[in-house]
């Protein structure tokens, strides 16, 4: 995820991108909110934020403009939708400063602060909740292959991970991501914000089964055209619960068969992401049958 940094002192600036360059971030720096606006309305894809409130203008000033960019939604669902599509924030301010009640605003860090903790913010802005990430396992995660090992995950494999939420198939795939995979992503959310929820670009391949119709056949011949032209390919599916409600257990079993069955075509790693409270005992068995349950060593 790029990283944008609104600062207009010389010494916040050096120290800000001297983290960032530690960390192997990507970043622009602007020095008004004025700039900072006009850089999030350039970008496509969603950003970080690293904003100070001292700044001209001040951090008010500038998420007062998100939602300018970004309109407003009065209702709570809609709320999370807005704040999945805008800028994720990090407020920097001095001890007493008030911070403006937005949902773009993801961790408030108080001036003076330490490398540690800035990294901390970081990691807890982009990736959401508490940062319980030991020292040891952040020296694993840079180096995916190893961390993709020590979570049990062999590539060519196919897995099935039973959750609430689709938050270890995001973070196995991230990983792969790290180590240069390519990945075709099945979901019947958004495109964009399940890309930002894994961690991969624009041109990352999202099949969306949204809407009244939902055209299996047509995600298995895309899965297929995928897997051609696929550099160590991955395929995962973060709401499997939710395909089999809208199209039935018979027609998305059959599809899952399909795509398991293209690894006789080429090898690739399937992951697929189901709520098991949502399933009966025959939906899991079946489901079992054909992958292999993920559980993290």
């Amino acid at each position: 995820m790029k990283t944008l940094i609104v600062e207009d002192r010389d010494f916040m600036t050096a120290a800000l991108t001297g983290e960032l360059d530690s960390l192997g971030r990507q970043y622009t720096v602007v020095a008004s909110v004025q700039e900072a606006l006009a850089a999030v309305r350039a970008e496509r894809e969603r950003m970080l934020v690293v904003l100070d409130n001292g700044v001209s203008g001040g951090g008010t000033e500038f998420i007062n403009g998100l939602e300018t960019i970004y309109g407003t939604y009065p209702g709570r669902k809609d709320r999370r939708i807005r704040s999945s599509q805008g800028p994720i924030v990090i407020f920097l301010r001095l001890p007493g400063e008030s911070v403006p009640g937005s949902n773009y605003v993801k961790k408030v860090l108080d001036k003076p602060f330490g490398s540690e903790d800035f990294a901390k913010a970081l990691e807890e802005a982009e990736f959401g909740g508490s940062s319980n990430v030991s020292p040891s396992k952040k020296e694993r995660m840079q180096d995916p292959v190893s961390d993709l090992t020590r979570r049990g995950i062999v590539p060519g494999e196919a897995y099935v991970v039973f959750e609430k939420q689709p938050s270890v198939v995001y973070d196995v795939m991230r990983t792969f991501s790290a180590a240069g995979y390519d990945m075709f992503i099945i979901t019947a959310g958004r495109a964009k914000a399940v890309r930002d929820s894994f961690g991969l670009d624009s041109a990352s391949p999202v099949f969306t089964l949204r809407g009244e119709r939902y055209p299996l056949g047509t995600l298995i011949a895309s899965a297929r055209e995928f897997l051609k032209t696929g550099y160590m390919p991955v395929i995962a599916i973060d709401d499997l619960d939710g395909i089999i409600e809208r199209c039935g257990i018979d027609s998305t079993m059959v599809a899952v068969k399909e795509l398991i069955d293209l690894r006789k075509i080429k090898k690739y790693t399937l992951l697929a992401s189901a709520d098991s409270d949502l399933l009966s005992p025959n939906e899991r068995a079946l489901l079992t049958s054909m992958m292999a349950p993920y559980k993290e060593d």
